[in-house]
């Protein structure tokens, strides 16, 4: 019931920050008179506003881009970056300010403006390729003083064309100044601000529903900022590319655009205040995008099987796809590759879908088990590994699914395999397994807290379980709190019955 409170909550916020595109078209309709309204020098500071606070979350976010080996912080970064760099164009060029009247300077930073912010938040919201990411890491320090360097001269040949035409007007430019007042004015009129606002749009939508899906099931004061500074700047675009401007409709837009850059400066302030560090901030925006994109990988296919289990035990109801989530994380904070995090989500998910096979009486059975039982249940691992393997594309899943179960000390089952003999998959998939079944409640003992589990694995950590396992999970638990570690998240059930292309997308 909580959750579902929490979902409409969540699409209350939703509707209410839709608002302003209700706004919009009763200005454009007529409903709402849409007068002219020329004050050039409050578009000024409006404008300046909004550059230095974008220029404020820029610095913020390149600080976290520094400490951070991933390509979309570092995108998320530059967003802000062009923001700032091209506003603040747009501000200057405010006829009256340093042009005597109209130019082409102030459509067109806008709309390049809110491009270039578009196409780096979507940029944001992607995984990339490995080979990919490593090469955009290593030259990341470039990309950004290109781009710096690059919104300078922008600034510089903005302010110089601006200036000549104060002193000397439009009829005696040089022919490179007119040149680029062409070019910028065409920019901002025609077909080329209508393809750059489409454009922007799009990439504003996919940015939008991404945070959306993200937030819906990991919901944090940064990505509902982000979520709702994604729908202001959407409906912004609408409104430059719709609105007459000076009018009410116009100047919708940048109080759009204010509102935007205050959403996301509310949120990056309320995570700081529980991460305490820009890093923890960044980071936890990461995990959560990270378990989306998993989730999204999790086809109709798998979803279907693990929901077939949860039938069975109703007292591990959300069991696998809880460990499914804190498995991938420990193999990320591993440093294993993407693929592998994929593989081994996919695997925890149908490791114990050989319990099919067990009577309800046995699972569901309040007290201890008889080693009759016992033996029934201790056969999971290999009816789980029967059935995985009947379907080829599981394969690389299998020696996860087989040996979870396995200990280091070779007292676990099914095949008692000792050391390095067990498949690091196995070993995590382990970790990840017995710390969910120790913070859950069973018929027959109540759930202990996150402390009093991790004191159990530390306890087995080298003897039992991987000790490199064990520290991968503590620091997790340390970084991001074991709030989000232990978190109820959707069960398999609820998810296998979307359709299938839900399933696929995460909807």
């Amino acid at each position: 019931m909580a959750k579902r409170s929490k979902r409409v909550s969540s699409s209350w916020w939703i509707v209410g920050s839709m608002l302003p595109l209700a706004v919009l078209a009763a200005l454009l309709t007529g409903v709402l008179p849409d007068e002219p309204v020329v004050v050039p020098k409050a578009h000024f500071l409006i404008v300046s506003t909004l550059a230095a606070v974008s220029c404020l979350l820029a610095v913020l976010v390149l600080i976290g881009a520094a400490q951070i080996a991933d390509v979309r912080v570092l995108a998320l970064a530059l967003a802000f970056l062009t923001l700032s760099g091209l506003f603040f164009v747009h501000g200057l060029a405010t006829p009256g300010i340093l042009a005597p009247g109209p130019n082409g300077w102030v459509g067109a930073a806008a709309r390049i403006g809110l491009f270039a912010g578009a196409w780096f938040l979507a940029a944001s919201t992607l995984e990339e390729r490995v080979a990919v990411q490593r090469t955009l890491l290593r030259l990341r320090g470039r990309i950004v003083l290109v781009t710096g360097l690059l919104l300078l001269l922008t600034g510089l040949v903005a302010a110089i064309d601006l200036v000549t035409l104060r002193v000397r007007g439009p009829l005696n430019r040089t022919p490179l100044l007119e040149a680029v007042g062409q070019a910028v004015t065409a920019l901002s009129t025609g077909w080329s601000a209508v393809g750059l606002g489409i454009a922007s749009i799009a990439l504003l939508l996919v940015t939008t529903v991404h945070y959306w899906r993200v937030e819906r099931r990991w919901s944090s004061p940064l990505v509902r900022g982000l979520l709702v500074a994604s729908v202001f700047l959407l409906q912004a675009q609408v409104s430059l590319l719709l609105a007459p401007a000076w009018h009410v409709s116009w100047w919708e837009y940048h109080v759009l655009l204010l509102l935007a850059f205050a959403a996301s400066s509310l949120g990056l302030v309320r995570e700081y205040a529980l991460h305490r560090t820009w890093r923890g901030v960044l980071e936890g925006l990461l995990l959560r995008d990270a378990l989306e994109h998993l989730e999204r990988g999790y086809t109709e296919v798998i979803a279907a099987l693990a929901a077939a289990v949860e039938a069975k035990d109703v007292y591990t109801k959300g069991h696998s796809v809880r460990v499914a989530r804190l498995a991938a994380l420990i193999a990320r904070e591993l440093g294993l590759p993407p693929e592998r995090e994929r593989i081994l989500y996919q695997a925890a998910i149908l490791h114990d879908l050989g319990k099919i096979g067990i009577p309800d009486s046995v699972l569901q059975k309040p007290g201890p088990l008889t080693p009759d039982e016992f033996a029934l249940v201790r056969e999971h691992p290999v009816r789980s590994w029967e059935i995985a393997r009947q379907v080829r594309s599981f394969a690389p899943m299998l020696p996860a699914i087989r040996w979870h179960h396995e200990r280091l000390d070779g007292s676990g089952y099914p095949d008692g395999l000792r050391g390095d003999e067990i498949p690091l998959d196995a070993r995590i998939l382990a970790v990840a397994d017995v710390f969910d079944a120790l913070t859950s409640a069973r018929p027959y003992r109540p759930a202990l807290s996150v402390p009093e589990a991790l004191a159990v694995l530390r306890d087995e950590a080298g003897i039992r379980l991987d000790a490199a396992c064990v520290a991968a999970l503590e620091r997790l638990v340390e970084r991001y709190g074991p709030a989000l570690l232990t978190e109820r998240p959707t069960d398999a059930q609820s998810l296998v019955k979307q359709t299938p292309s839900e399933a696929r997308s995460g909807a």
